[in-house]
């Protein structure tokens, strides 16, 4: 009996616990009071600190079985949507799905929707995400849509939804989740230069002198439309493209009959700060309030209008230049919808900058600046200070020097320039001169003619004056002949019995074309110092062109007009 009593003991607990089995526990795996305890516990004698023999739980670790199962793969969020894609004008969006925890092996398919939830195109099919290299327990598929269909038709405005689907490519969905983007059609559709009645905002009207119809001449009148757009595109289908606004208008002498292909060529005082007013045209949709659109042009100020209202008005930020000349170029029309840019288009330029509007004493065709005189004079004296004298003494260097004009040594008589009813009807036959339908053969009046219409085309006044009467030459150049000479038409013709000169001043200072003087302080012979008739006074220009005789200003505040 005391045999059998100490077995019953020796096979208890030793700390007089609870009795265990020494055969199988609640787990049925084998006992002996320790080893494996219920539910895949800890070994000891007898089990854990609680439990069926266990850990901290039903038989220990942190849960049954003692790993946790990882969660299911989800889509943590798509990013890209809320923003606006023009198909035509913008480039392609980008679209962002992230996909957590990113070591189970999954795959994801990306398309766009319509409104109607109809598919427009695929963006990816069972395609795997890429390992986040700054997270690990991250990975990410990028999309980009360019707002088009599968064929390459661009999509009508309205709301697209970019939708990306989580699945394991055997049928097991993990999840869905879209990203709405805004279809629009932008664009220009008409471009105004000036009219914004501020005080430098001053546009000068343009004239082209080889019209159809009753009349040869042409004026934009200073008002008239740059350009005008039937639509922001054409083409329908694959075909649709964006309509682009035009070159300036090549032509200097015949304008335009009608608006396909037309961008006029504007002209604008040096010193002003141009405006120009933009018509926008296409289709916002529902981006026209869900967004807050903004427009800009590098270089100019959004003073007036909004891409919602469909007009804007720009103006430069500061003077158009600081010298005269032709301005050529192309502005980026930005438009931007939160902070992101939709579409950009260029609106290519041409613009005269001149000293202001034409001084003619009349300002009615054809008295206006000419497209074909402005374009070459400008062209010639790029570059030039904006003062009067300054644009005066480049203009008669360009016609001295740069023309193809010469002299009429054997009578001096004039072929583009007539005085109808006296010396102060002088009339300027500039049609005919452009044309050189006279030839390249002229004289002083000439000369004064064609130095006064440049000049008072591009804004800067200037009278002719004309010296009487029969006086003897000293030593001078006249324009396309290469020596000096006192008798210009012979031995037997070395004086003039006129001689028409050009004055802002009357006749206090002389600007000539139509020869050059000697310029030394001996400007009756040998050797000689060429001097060009550009600002000089008008004293010392009769000291040095008259040899003898009695020579005097006249008629001096008398204005070339056009034939």
């Amino acid at each position: 009996m005391l045999i059998l009593l100490s077995l019953l003991l020796a096979c208890g607990d030793k700390d007089g616990g609870d009795d265990t089995s020494s055969a199988t526990d609640d787990t049925g795996n084998p006992g002996d009071g320790g080893g494996t305890g219920a539910d895949g516990g800890t070994s000891g004698d007898g089990g854990g600190t609680s439990g069926d023999g266990g850990g901290t739980g039903d038989g220990g670790g942190t849960g049954d079985g003692g790993t946790e199962p990882p969660p299911d793969p989800a889509l943590v969020g798509v990013t890209g949507g809320g923003r606006v894609l023009d198909p035509l004008r913008g480039s392609a969006l980008s679209y962002t799905a992230t996909v957590q925890p990113s070591s189970f092996g999954v795959l994801l398919d990306a398309v766009v929707v319509d409104g109607s939830g109809a598919v427009v195109t695929v963006l990816a099919d069972d395609l795997a995400p890429t390992l986040d290299p700054m997270d690990p327990s991250l990975a990410a598929l990028d999309v980009a849509w360019d707002g088009r269909s599968g064929d390459g038709v661009p999509a009508a405005p309205g709301v697209y939804t970019v939708t990306f689907t989580l699945h394991d490519g055997a049928g097991l969905t993990w999840g869905e989740q879209g990203a709405d983007t805004f279809v629009v059609r932008t664009g220009v559709v008409a471009g105004t230069w000036g009219q914004s009645e501020l005080e430098d905002d001053e546009r000068v009207p343009l004239l082209w002198h080889k019209a159809a119809g009753a009349s040869p001449y042409w004026s934009d009148a200073g008002t008239t439309a740059a350009f005008q757009l039937e639509a922001v595109s054409s083409g329908e289908g694959a075909k649709e493209v964006a309509t682009q606004v035009p070159a300036p208008w090549d032509d200097l002498e015949t304008p335009p009959d009608g608006w396909e292909g037309v961008n006029l060529p504007q002209a604008f005082a040096w010193d002003s700060r141009p405006t120009l007013t933009l018509s926008l045209g296409g289709d916002l949709g529902p981006s026209g309030k869900a967004v807050s659109w903004a427009a800009s042009i590098e270089g100019w100020e959004l003073i007036d209008g909004s891409v919602t209202s469909g007009t804007l008005v720009f103006r430069k930020a500061e003077a158009l230049t600081d010298t005269l000349g032709v301005r050529e170029g192309s502005l980026s029309l930005v438009l931007s919808a939160d902070e992101q840019v939709v579409a950009t288009q260029e609106v290519p330029y041409r613009i005269y900058a001149l000293m202001g509007p034409a001084t003619f004493d009349s300002d009615v065709s054809p008295h206006l600046a000419w497209v074909a005189a402005v374009d070459q004079a400008l062209r010639g004296i790029e570059g030039v200070e904006p003062t009067d004298a300054a644009v005066l003494d480049a203009l008669i260097e360009w016609v001295f020097t740069e023309s193809d004009l010469r002299y009429d040594t054997r009578s001096g008589a004039s072929y583009y320039m007539s005085y109808s009813g006296g010396w102060t009807g002088g009339r300027f036959n500039f049609r005919g001169f452009l044309d050189r339908t006279s030839g390249t053969i002229v004289n002083c009046s000439d000369c004064s003619g064609i130095a006064g219409v440049f000049a008072n085309m591009l804004g800067v006044g200037l009278d002719y004056s004309i010296i009487l009467s029969n006086f003897q030459l000293n030593e001078i150049k006249a324009i396309g002949v290469d020596d000096y000479t006192s008798c210009p038409f012979g031995p037997s013709g070395c004086g003039f019995s006129y001689h028409a000169v050009t004055t802002n001043d009357l006749s206090e200072t002389i600007w000539d074309a139509t020869l050059a003087l000697d310029g030394d302080k001996d400007p009756g012979s040998e050797p000689w110092t060429e001097l060009l008739v550009q600002s000089i006074p008008g004293a010392e220009y009769l000291e040095r062109l008259v040899r003898s005789g009695r020579a005097d200003y006249y008629y001096d505040d008398s204005r070339v007009r056009i034939q």
